[in-house]
């Protein structure tokens, strides 16, 4: 099994999916240089079934502003992958997913305000899934609710 783990949290790639996981933080540095400032996701996961994982692990997210610059970062970067490769992805495979332990934003109640937890991927506004509580998640259970 492969994940993507920062904070305590992870996202567990399980399943008999094959992937490349790509460090959002390492990406940018490859693309943008060392010294950008610009915020990236934890990680960019690709597979075979021409799927798109953008991860954000946050332990406590006290600002999902933050997070969005993070995931909104990261998905200007996987465009800007996938047209340079040719890498062939299927639009509604593309998931963002926030994976918390704790949600303390006091401005934005997730079931609430669904419209606003989105990140626009090439043009279109996509859903960020968030998935709180025990600060774990994984491939096969979002596939299985999503896809």
């Amino acid at each position: 099994m492969e994940e993507c783990r920062d904070e305590g949290c992870r996202f567990v790639v399980d399943g008999n999916l094959r992937c490349v996981i790509l460090k959002g933080e390492k990406l940018r540095d490859i693309l943008l240089g060392r010294r950008c400032n610009i915020k990236a996701c934890d990680c960019i996961i690709f597979t075979t079934e021409e799927h798109l994982i953008v991860v954000e692990l946050e332990k406590t997210v006290h600002n999902f502003e933050y997070a969005k610059v993070q995931l909104s970062e990261c998905a200007k970067m996987v465009e800007e992958i996938i047209e340079h490769c040719n890498i062939k992805i299927n639009d509604s495979k593309v998931y963002f997913v926030l994976v918390c332990k704790a949600w303390r934003d006091k401005m934005l109640r997730p079931r609430k305000d669904k419209e606003r937890l989105t990140v626009e991927f090439r043009g279109k506004r996509r859903n960020v899934i968030l998935r709180s509580g025990n600060c774990e998640a994984y491939l096969s259970e979002l596939l299985k609710k999503f896809d």
